[in-house]
C-alpha cells in the first residue's frame, strides 16, 4: 500500500483486494474441528465444536475490509487541506516531538511512575 499516491490509485488497490477476496474466500471457511480427546488451541473453548483454520488471516482481512469500507485506509489521500498533502505515517512525532520526552525517561529510569508523569508534564 506504500507506493500508493493518488485516489485512482486507490481505486485500483481496492479492486484488487476485492478480487483476492473472492479468489480466497473459500480458502478463509476452512474449519478446524475437535477431536475427541485432541489438542485445542489456547483460544477455542472447551465446549466449541470447531473453529476457523485460518482465523488470524481471515482477521487481517476483515480489519482491512473494514477499514476501507469506512474510508480510513486512505485518509491521508482524501484529507487533504488547503492543497497540501497529510503525512503518510505518525514518524515525524517520533524524531521530533517525542523524542525529548524518549531521551528524559531513558536517562532517569529510577524514577516513579508519578515521578516521571510529573516530569513529562514539566
Amino acid at each position: 500500500m506504500t507506493p500508493i499516491q493518488t485516489l485512482d490509485q486507490a481505486a485500483v488497490w481496492a479492486g484488487e483486494f476485492a478480487s483476492w477476496e473472492g479468489l480466497w474466500e473459500t480458502f478463509l471457511k476452512h474449519r478446524s474441528y475437535a477431536k475427541k480427546n485432541g489438542e485445542r488451541p489456547s483460544h477455542i473453548g472447551a465446549g466449541q465444536l470447531w473453529w476457523f483454520t485460518h482465523m488470524r488471516l481471515r482477521r487481517a482481512k476483515g480489519t482491512l475490509a473494514t477499514v476501507l469500507k469506512n474510508e480510513h485506509l486512505f485518509s491521508c489521500l482524501t484529507h487533504v487541506t488547503q492543497g497540501r498533502k497529510l503525512p503518510r505515517t505518525t514518524s515525524p512525532l517520533e524524531g521530533d516531538v517525542n523524542a525529548g520526552l524518549k531521551h528524559l525517561l531513558r536517562n532517569h529510569r529510577g524514577l516513579s511512575d508519578d515521578h516521571a508523569k510529573r516530569a513529562e508534564d514539566w
